[in-house]
């Protein structure tokens, strides 16, 4: 390939649209790295002293992604606005140009959510939304009404995030919506009037919760997540969750539901009538594996650490209970001691 064709080539975005010209000229005028034999090198860190956080703007973001896509992972976006602020719209914007790029840590709190009462409404057939895995501060939404939801046909990953303070369900995946979650925590968001605090589901959805913290969450049903689709939830802790006024402290599972859980920790989860862990009311299988659950209570009898099948009118404990004197994860502890 000529050197002229081999530029033309890197006239177009990832998504087919043409990049601004400030962007091709970058790509045009950077050379790659020589050795000392005059070969191209290509650094791969492998720990965090070596991986420098770049701060790029959106331009030259893609102009470094197009040359260096093996390093991309060693790369930040910055959200902030041309304020330097954070902000709902910043965020939009940036998550609309990321191509994957994980973002720089953030938080949205307070003012800086106006504009994001109904989320944002995620139509493409894949979206990924992730925080640099390199940085120690984390990437939060701390907003009231909804963050997401997840359309028909549309797929949304999120990775390393943090959802606070929703209080119409922090994610709601419609039918024929997927949603994958991973390495990230659902903290005190509520539905108070309907189903579901952190996640909820529909019919026909598909939801998988991969090493996720849900805490302090509450709805009428569901305290973390209400499951009316098929949801696999693997490696992840639920605490302090509440139905405040149904079933299912921590997971609601509907008729027409199916679930896998695998080596899930649920503690101090409350309901005020069945399944303050879990509550099933599918007439399809369930799966789990290696749970462990203690103290999950209600006020129909003295708890449930397991699954309570409705269909079947028991509880179904999990083969392995925590120690109710052990020590709390130190997130949820200081929580409480706020």
């Amino acid at each position: 390939m000529s050197d002229q064709s081999q530029a033309d080539t890197l006239m177009i975005s990832p998504r087919g649209k043409s990049l601004p010209q400030h962007i091709i000229s970058s790509i045009r005028t950077d050379q790659p790295t020589m050795s000392a034999h005059g070969q191209e090198t290509i650094h791969h860190p492998s720990r965090r002293s070596f991986c420098s956080r770049w701060r790029l703007s959106r331009g030259r973001m893609l102009a470094s992604m197009l040359l260096m896509p093996t390093v991309a992972s060693s790369f930040c976006m910055d959200i902030g606005d041309i304020t330097g602020q954070y902000n709902w719209d910043a965020l939009v914007i940036t998550m609309e140009q990321a191509y994957g790029i994980p973002l720089c840590p953030f938080t949205i709190e307070g003012d800086a959510c106006v504009g994001s009462e109904n989320g944002y409404d995620v139509f493409d057939s894949f979206m990924e939304v992730s925080c640099d895995p390199y940085e120690v501060d984390e990437c939060i939404i701390d907003c009231p009404g909804r963050h997401f939801t997840v359309h028909q046909g549309a797929v949304l990953t999120l990775h390393g995030m943090t959802l606070r303070g929703a209080t119409e369900s922090s994610i709601v995946v419609l039918g024929g919506g997927t949603f994958y979650i991973y390495d990230s925590y659902f903290e005190r968001n509520t539905f108070i009037s309907g189903n579901g605090g952190a996640i909820h589901a529909s019919q026909q959805s598909f939801v998988s919760a991969i090493r996720t913290g849900f805490y302090f969450n509450e709805a009428l049903n569901g305290g973390a997540m209400y499951n009316l689709g098929q949801a696999a939830v693997e490696r992840s802790e639920f605490y302090y969750n509440d139905a405040m006024s149904g079933s299912g402290g921590a997971i609601f599972s509907g008729a027409d539901s199916s679930s896998e859980y695998i080596e899930n920790t649920y503690r101090r989860n409350a309901a005020s009538f069945y399944g303050p862990a879990v509550f099933d009311g599918s007439l399809l299988a369930f799966v789990t594996t290696s749970n462990i659950a203690c103290e999950n209570t209600n006020f129909l009898s003295t708890g449930c650490d397991g699954i309570f099948s409705f269909v079947q009118q028991q509880c179904s404990t999990f083969g392995d209970f925590c120690d109710a004197r052990s020590f709390l994860p130190e997130r949820v502890q200081s929580q409480l001691d706020s």
